[in-house]
């Protein structure tokens, strides 16, 4: 059921971005500093809808790629403090 919600709504975000750029047919001069190219208003947005969408992810990967490496370490010092706990010479009990 997931892969099929999934392939629906990439199928409706493509026909909407296609919709997007019928419906936006004005023509734009874009200076990229190097290179000046002729957009439509449509064309323009979807691309900076695809840099945002590429933003986004890069900026999960890194948080989630923050989070794997502090589990790690957390998993490193549990391990660390489980072997020094077994080492400890067990301590006498006060009975009284």
């Amino acid at each position: 059921m997931p892969r099929v919600l999934f392939i629906v709504t990439c199928l409706l975000v493509f026909f909407a971005g296609a919709a997007l750029v019928a419906a936006n047919s004005g023509s734009i001069h874009v200076d990229l500093l190097v290179a000046e190219i002729e957009l439509t208003t449509g064309q323009l947005m979807v691309a900076a809808f695809v840099m945002g969408w590429l933003a986004g992810i890069a900026a999960a990967w890194r948080f989630v790629r923050r989070l794997t490496s502090e589990r790690a370490a957390l998993r490193r010092n549990l391990r660390l403090a489980e072997a020094e706990i077994k080492n400890l010479r067990p301590l006498p009990q006060d009975r009284g």
